[in-house]
């Protein structure tokens, strides 16, 4: 009642006075403006804040950042990376990133993930300088150019030579031997314009006359030329095959650059009665842990299956008699595991070529496995022989290398003559590391990173900035 009639004395004194309204205006914008303020005030201290919280985050990210810039820079190289471990063997480094002190912790996990051993599903890479069998040391290879359309009974082929040898070695000859129906068109371009002397469907190209200098360890020369395909040939597939001097027979391409006419519903060569694919590929890798933890060059334990494929492309039987497999350094068969058509087949004989008797693995030498059989393959037939290694090995390429005899595949001495695969199934073991970075006297970390440390150099497979 009494804040009542005060409320009514102010009003009639509000309303007896001039301006009263003005002052009621006031009285209004004050009570507005007052909790208006007020709440600026607290959202200015808030925005600062929020700004300063923004910039020591972007600060932090930067530095990550900059952290990842230098490991990528160690990973650069292996020899490099390498170093920094005689540098810094406790595994940690003090460095300043962007006016602040960053220190790195690199450890190696006691498990590395299943996903760093691998084989490389396409390109799989330059095949190393490795110790062939018999000493090959030119590969040759052959490929065809697709169906030129405004030229539909011309083909274009391509031979390359290359020294896979630790030495240099003179590429003499190249040879060919063109399917039947098929004629040289020329010209012949590449390491050489000269054409090839001709017997029948054989090509030779004399390569000795040019005095080129000696092919170096890894690499290549190559020749291209046209070829003239017949209209009237009958359907079927036309394989061709091509060999290098040195070293002959032994360097063949095999039955590749095929030409397929009509639609023959198989991959058989026509008119090829001995014709064979031999290929060797990893099925499996299990069982992946450390052997020995030294880092950065710990070493590793794993299983690795391997499977070889045979397929009879030539028009008669062929009679595999021996299957020879030189494993990689560090790898030993695994006994009672191989099976041919999933049938169990007796263990191989087993031996380190350079050493009877030497235990395996040996560090230096390779374990040799020989299969003595006799198994008649028909034409179109194949067969599958798989089987396991265990191996014992640091981070690198791990190739092998794979040759089969059959009665009916003879050399150009007309002695039998192995189908040889050259290193294949390559299997990629890589060092893992985790990198942490923590930034000032905090400790506060401001990233983590998964390093893969290979053969040559290395990669952050997965980083996180915090």
């Amino acid at each position: 009642m009494i804040a009542l009639r005060a409320a009514r004395r102010l009003g009639h004194s509000l309303r007896s006075q001039r301006g009263g309204i003005a002052f009621l205006m006031v009285l209004g914008f004050m009570a507005l403006s007052v909790p208006l303020i007020s709440a600026a005030l607290g959202l200015a201290s808030t925005a600062n804040l929020d700004s300063h919280s923004k910039k020591q985050i972007l600060r932090r990210q930067y530095c990550a950042l900059g952290v990842g810039e230098y490991v990528n820079y160690l990973l650069s190289s292996t020899v490099r990376w390498y170093q920094w471990w005689v540098d810094h063997p406790s595994g940690q480094e003090t460095i300043d990133f962007c006016g602040e002190s960053v220190t790195l912790f690199i450890t190696f996990p006691p498990q590395p993930p299943i996903e760093t051993l691998s084989e490389p599903p396409s390109n799989p890479g330059q095949i190393p300088i490795l110790s062939a069998y018999n000493n090959r040391r030119l590969q040759t290879l052959k490929t065809i150019e697709p169906l030129d359309v405004a030229a539909p009974t011309t083909r274009t082929y391509t031979i390359s030579a290359t020294n896979r040898s630790s030495v240099d070695v003179n590429l003499n000859k190249i040879h060919d031997q063109l399917p039947q129906g098929f004629t040289y068109l020329g010209p012949t371009s590449g390491v050489t314009i000269a054409a090839p002397s001709v017997s029948g469907s054989h090509l030779t190209w004399d390569l000795a006359t040019l005095n080129l200098p000696a092919l170096t360890p890894g690499e290549s020369r190559s020749l291209t030329f046209d070829v003239s395909v017949s209209g009237a040939l009958p359907e079927g597939n036309y394989c061709n095959d091509a060999w290098s001097e040195q070293g002959g027979t032994q360097t063949r391409s095999g039955k590749t650059a095929k030409v397929v006419i009509g639609s023959p519903g198989n991959n058989i060569c026509r008119n090829e009665p001995a014709a064979v694919l031999v290929a060797k590929t990893v099925s499996s890798a299990t069982g992946l842990s450390v052997a020995v933890l030294t880092p950065p060059a710990s070493s590793y334990s794993m299983v690795i299956g391997y499977t070889i494929q045979i397929d009879n492309i030539g028009t008669g039987p062929l009679t595999m008699t021996r299957v020879r497999d030189l494993l990689p350094l560090g790898y030993c068969f695994v006994a009672n595991s191989a099976t041919l058509g999933g049938v169990p087949l007796a263990d191989p004989k087993v031996n380190i070529p350079k050493g009877q008797g030497k235990p395996c693995p040996d560090p230096d030498d390779r374990q040799q496995l020989t299969w003595d059989l006799t198994d008649q393959i028909p034409s179109g037939g194949s067969r599958t022989l798989v089987f396991n290694a265990l191996a014992v090995v640091k981070a690198g390429d791990h190739w092998s290398d794979l040759l089969v005899t059959f009665n009916e595949i003879v050399g150009d001495d007309l002695e039998l003559e192995p189908v040889y695969t050259w290193p294949t199934s390559l299997v990629t073991v890589r060092d893992v590391f985790n990198v942490e970075a923590q930034i000032g006297d905090t400790n506060q970390v401001i990233g983590n990173y998964e390093v893969w440390v290979g053969s040559d150099s290395g990669t952050i497979v997965r980083w996180t900035v915090k």
